[in-house]
């Protein structure tokens, strides 16, 4: 018998439509928040129309990996989301 392993990102789609129309939600998240599918947890929760993702809390080289340690700037955003990084 084979199981599926499910992270807690894969949970939140299943749970999507439990969110009030316009619900807003931050995340902290780096870059190992994935699905069991390897999709990042921004992605999901920015997919979901009836939440908006407003804020991400990342780690210090950022959810995409490319900054270097100990660097941070000012009104940064993701790039994909346009949701403001923290």
């Amino acid at each position: 018998m084979k199981h599926a392993v499910l992270t807690g990102a894969d949970q939140l789609k299943d749970y999507a439509t439990l969110f009030p129309a316009g619900a807003r939600a931050g995340l902290l998240t780096n870059p190992t928040g994935i699905t069991s599918s390897y999709e990042p947890t921004w992605k999901v929760l920015g997919s979901f129309g009836r939440l908006r993702l407003t804020a991400l809390f990342d780690c210090e080289h950022g959810i995409h990996r490319e900054k270097q340690a100990g660097m941070r700037f000012e009104d940064e955003h993701d790039r994909e989301l346009g949701t403001p990084l923290g």
